[in-house]
């Protein structure tokens, strides 16, 4: 099939966002153009409007069709397993090449999976766990993954068709401590986005309604597995996420947590030593903290 049904909406949507017509520019200046067509594509108002036309999928295309770095994909392998993304730039290889800091902790939870595991990746962001632990829990495990940002989820599907991984169910839910609607402060990067108080909307920027189940009830009304793993990561709403599971976790299968916590993210009232004493009271007494910039990882597992 011709990809120039592609190219021709790709362009007027990246002239509009740029104000500057693509296809006049000289070729000497595409690559001085790369840099503001990427924000047009990504972040332009004009996209996100694309995104609520169904669009924004074939502008991503046509993005790594015309611009991207190594045709579009990249790979990285950890524990004998491979994993390919979708990239739009040098620095997204080089994030990915660095796993995002994310190495000890993905590594320590890859270390805990068996063949025929279920996992959680709540918080899953474009699939950079969700990815690596479906290849480990193989084609008789199930990997559950959950990202409530829409564009984010676009993503992490299409990096699940990208990897041809069938052991994974995505859901575009929030989990959190009761049923309710919530808004959402998108993120200017993947995986930033996070659940803001109503007082927070005043300050303007890009939000997204959005539903919040609590875990244990969403787990029992789709029929979920009880996972070995859980890895968290919401962007300072962790508290009301491991609320939300408690039934889930204290079952013997669930064996460990992996919760990134953010001091200065935390709700109001809410403290790290409520957070770690929580999931000590579902049985996950042996916590090792691994400190970073803002946010520290809480390895949690429970002592047989």
């Amino acid at each position: 099939m011709s990809s120039t049904w592609l190219l021709k909406p790709a362009r007027r949507a990246m002239a509009r966002c740029s104000q500057r017509p693509f296809a006049a520019a000289p070729e000497r200046e595409v690559k001085g153009q790369v840099r503001p067509l990427r924000q047009a594509m990504l972040r332009c108002h004009a996209v996100r409007i694309a995104g609520r036309l169904g669009l924004r999928s074939t502008l991503r295309k046509a993005y790594r069709f015309l611009l991207a770095p190594g045709g579009g994909e990249h790979g990285i392998s950890l524990a004998g397993q491979t994993a390919r993304f979708y990239i739009y730039s040098k620095s997204n290889i080089d994030t990915l090449d660095s796993l995002g800091g994310e190495r000890p902790t993905l590594e320590f939870l890859l270390g805990k999976l068996q063949r025929g595991d279920s996992a959680y990746d709540v918080g899953a962001a474009i699939g950079l766990y969700t990815l690596f632990l479906a290849k480990a829990v193989g084609q008789n495990g199930q990997v559950i993954a959950f990202e409530p940002e829409e564009h984010t989820y676009e993503r992490l599907c299409e990096h699940l068709r990208l990897n041809h991984l069938s052991n994974v169910r995505a859901f575009r839910y929030a989990l959190g401590a009761g049923e309710e609607t919530r808004y959402l402060r998108v993120g200017s990067v993947a995986g930033a986005s996070r659940i803001i108080a109503p007082e927070e909307l005043r300050q303007g920027g890009p939000v997204e309604r959005i539903r919040v189940s609590p875990g244990d009830e969403f787990m029992a009304a789709a029929n979920l597995p009880v996972p070995r793993v859980v890895k968290i990561d919401v962007e300072g709403y962790e508290f009301e996420v491991i609320r939300g599971l408690r039934r889930t976790l204290l079952q013997p299968q669930c064996e460990v947590v992996c919760s990134e916590v953010h001091p200065q993210l935390l709700p109001r009232g809410t403290t790290v030593d409520e957070v770690l004493d929580l999931l000590r009271s579902l049985g996950f007494v042996q916590i090792e903290i691994h400190p970073r910039l803002n946010d520290f990882h809480a390895w949690a597992v429970k002592v047989k």
